[in-house]
């Protein structure tokens, strides 16, 4: 259990590594900073550990959001990251396939992957997913659009931009 803990601990820190760097890649054509700070992630059955948490302050250093990690042991994903501002939160999951009977093994050679199957609509890769609608099971992709519509949500901030919807 506790090995299996720590791959999935790993797992989930290189997955908050990809997502912030691509958040940095988005934010880099503004005037938006950036302060990244240790979060400690507790869970049941699982041994605590720090984890990288993000706030984004506008070019006055006033705060339009925080992106804070709150682990691995979710239901119906493989991670979690809120997108806390001034009026509002939204999670984002880390999704990543399963093997369900629907799903299936593909074989090729020596070679076998598990093909991708999600509770979620709208999911056909790995990757992180804003469910920005929990009734429906609707889940977006997170892009640079669904990243700055996350922080419209939460906090009011609308970078001006055009966007590629």
């Amino acid at each position: 259990m506790a090995q299996q803990s720590s791959h999935e601990i790993r797992q989930y820190l290189a997955a908050l590594d990809r997502l912030y760097s691509d958040i940095r890649k988005w934010i880099g054509e503004t005037s938006i900073m950036l302060i990244e700070t240790p979060i400690e992630i507790t869970e049941e059955q699982i041994e605590k550990y720090d984890a990288p948490g993000m706030r984004l302050l506008d070019e006055d250093g006033r705060s339009i959001a925080a992106v804070q990690p709150v682990g691995t042991k979710i239901i119906g994903a493989d991670g979690r990251v809120d997108f806390i501002g001034d009026i509002g939160r939204e999670s984002v999951v880390w999704l990543q396939g399963i093997e369900t009977p629907s799903a299936g093994r593909e074989t090729e050679g020596e070679e076998s992957w598990i093909l991708f199957s999600s509770i979620y609509k709208g999911v056909t890769t790995a990757g992180w997913y804003w469910i920005e609608d929990s009734r429906r099971s609707k889940a977006n992709l997170l892009d640079r659009d669904v990243f700055w519509e996350i922080v419209a949500e939460v906090s009011d901030y609308e970078y001006g931009f055009e966007s590629a919807r």
